[in-house]
């Protein structure tokens, strides 16, 4: 993966390649909502249920999407 540098900063960029950077971070933002609405909600939940049953939550044994 490059570096933030070499992926996000341009410098004398066309219109074109300045929208195509737009466009990569949107998508990675829209990711990375997506991510913490769906595995940290799960996360969450998982969490809660094991303070009301008073036992240590065991992060490896929860079940996983795409992560």
């Amino acid at each position: 993966m490059a570096g933030f540098e070499k992926e996000y900063v341009l410098g004398e960029a066309s219109w074109r390649q300045r929208l195509a950077r737009d466009w990569r971070l949107a998508t990675h933002l829209l990711r990375v909502f997506w991510m913490w609405a769906t595995v940290g909600r799960k996360l969450r939940r998982a969490t809660e249920e094991a303070e009301r049953e008073g036992r240590a939550l065991t992060i490896d044994r929860l079940r996983r999407g795409r992560v």
